[in-house]
């Protein structure tokens, strides 16, 4: 059975108020790899951005690209990490 742990990591800066928004957006991002690997048993890189792309590309077309693509970097690392498959 897979154990499911919250990852929780609070850092706290100023930022400006346009960036409020964008940095909330890039953390659903993060989250949403979570989830979308959590129920799927996936955690490789690879699968994570090859099964989501397409949609999040059109669900967040004012984000450059390279957002999906490092969010889905970040929360493969946490997903090995939490599950123990390096």
């Amino acid at each position: 059975m897979l154990e499911v742990y919250s990852v929780v990591r609070a850092v706290q800066f100023r930022t400006p108020l346009k960036w409020n928004d964008k940095i909330k957006d890039y953390c659903d991002l993060v989250n949403y790899f979570i989830d979308y690997g959590l129920k799927n048993n996936v955690t490789s890189y690879r699968r994570l951005r090859q099964e989501n792309y397409d949609y999040l590309r059109r669900e967040y077309s004012d984000f450059p690209s390279h957002y999906i693509h490092t969010s889905a970097q970040i929360a493969s690392g946490l997903l090995k990490k939490v599950t123990g498959d390096y």
